[in-house]
């Protein structure tokens, strides 16, 4: 027979933050749905992270709108990091496969895509992943690309960005997120350094307020 004499309770610390001012650079794009919330769990040493909960397809995704075309020019290269990582709903690590984005796929892995306007019509300019190492569910995994960008890309009023896949409720955990002028050189993977167009990217790491 067991005897219990006492017990007491532990405090258990949130696993997210709604409140968070710092996620509001961040909203559900593509397909909208969803919640972004700021998550204690990121990259290597850091301990938070961006995360896209309650997606409703493969085509929703965090991301960002209006940025700055005027930091764009053709015939210049781009860089593009990211660091992600995918849990199912119940929370455990979600693996995926690259190159195989579809409806109703499960194993989809995420794709960066500019949207932007030609008069009345949406269009899409797919940034793909350079890196094709399997992906490895319990880690952040990495996304690199060098880019160029089109005249019609330039012309639209607006112009945003966003991770889409994989499928419908499964969570997007996205942080070190860096889009700069590619000189050659290894950029810097947070965006700090004052300056319009140091990087694109808004709030794309989740430790610095």
């Amino acid at each position: 027979m067991l005897l219990i004499t006492s017990f007491y309770f532990l405090p258990i610390k949130p696993q997210y933050d709604l409140q968070s001012d710092h996620i509001d650079n961040w909203i559900p794009m593509g397909s909208e749905g969803g919640t972004i919330l700021l998550h204690y769990l990121g990259p290597g040493n850091e301990t938070r992270s961006f995360m896209h909960v309650d997606r409703p397809n493969s085509n929703s995704g965090p991301g960002q709108e209006n940025i700055n075309l005027s930091c764009f020019q053709v015939g210049q290269s781009y860089e593009l990091k990211a660091k992600i990582k995918l849990v199912d709903e119940n929370g455990f690590p979600h693996h995926c496969e690259y190159n195989s984005l579809n409806s109703e796929c499960d194993n989809s892995c995420p794709e960066f895509l500019f949207t932007y306007m030609e008069g009345s019509t949406e269009h899409f300019l797919l940034i793909p992943n350079n890196l094709t190492d399997p992906w490895i569910a319990e880690e952040f995994n990495e996304y690199y690309a060098i880019f160029e960008v089109t005249q019609e890309f330039l012309n639209s009023p607006n112009a945003g960005f966003y991770f889409r896949g994989p499928r419908g409720g499964v969570g997007v955990l996205l942080d070190d997120v860096v889009l700069t002028t590619y000189t050659g050189n290894s950029s810097p993977t947070t965006d700090t350094t004052p300056g319009a167009c140091f990087s694109l990217v808004v709030s794309g790491d989740a430790d610095v307020s």
